[in-house]
């Protein structure tokens, strides 16, 4: 029960806390996302049941990267998830950075990807089973080895890898992966994002009004003497206290 109010009120909190989180009812930042990545659902599923997600760069020119309309779309991504296809069997995620380059990279504002992996992290119910970087040139996976890990427990750690190999080399489930990796047997990466884009406009209209809600910081009760905390101020209860 505290895990899911936790999870709850990071959740709500989340909602207002950056550009990644607010003007999400409005669909174009879907068709400014799919104009330079594909942010996608694989169409199966792997052996053990878990779902698979894959985000790459479809369009290298820096001038195109959007990094809150590309934060948006994963968002919206996992809220779709959320209310479509329950939360058993687990999640992977696949990260491909083929075309990304450390410019792409340092157009991310540091308190935007804070804000998204917290939601990611501590607001997402989901299990992650692994995430997998591929691709990444050492000094990139420098850079994304500073912003990501020191917000990831020791366990998710465990599941996490990062390579220079190209994604078909480095995953055993080769194909799931779009026709554009060798060995893929699944329809294009264009073809999948066009029908994501689809589907993530029809989640979008209703949910349009559920995005706008969020937390009245003004009715949070304080606790005296306690700490509060600038983004979540979540205040439970203690039912058993065992002292060794």
């Amino acid at each position: 029960m505290e895990t899911a109010k936790r999870k709850l009120d990071f959740y709500y909190t989340l909602r207002g806390k950056g550009d990644v989180f607010i003007n999400r009812d409005t669909p174009e930042y879907l068709d400014t996302c799919n104009s330079f990545a594909a942010v996608i659902q694989l169409p199966k599923n792997t052996s053990d049941g878990s779902r698979v997600y894959l985000a790459r760069l479809t369009n290298a020119n820096v001038d195109a990267f959007s990094p809150i309309a590309y934060l948006k779309t994963g968002l919206l991504l996992l809220e779709h998830r959320l209310r479509n296809d329950g939360i058993l069997g687990g999640e992977t995620y696949f990260i491909d950075c083929s075309n990304l380059t450390l410019r792409h990279f340092f157009k991310i504002s540091p308190t935007e990807i804070r804000a998204f992996l917290s939601f990611f992290l501590e607001a997402n119910p989901l299990r992650v089973k692994k995430i997998i970087i591929a691709s990444a040139p050492p000094v990139l996976a420098a850079a994304i080895n500073n912003i990501f890990l020191p917000f990831i427990s020791l366990k998710i750690r465990e599941r996490y890898m990062i390579s220079n190999e190209p994604l078909e080399k480095i995953v055993d489930c080769v194909e799931m992966l779009p026709s554009d990796y060798e060995g893929g047997k699944e329809k294009s990466l264009a073809d999948l994002a066009d029908e994501w884009k689809a589907t993530l406009k029809n989640t979008l209209s209703g949910l349009s009004k559920q995005l706008q809600e969020g937390v009245d910081e003004n009715r949070r009760p304080t606790v005296e003497g306690g700490i509060q905390n600038p983004y979540f101020g979540l205040n439970g209860s203690i039912k058993s206290l065992v002292v060794d």
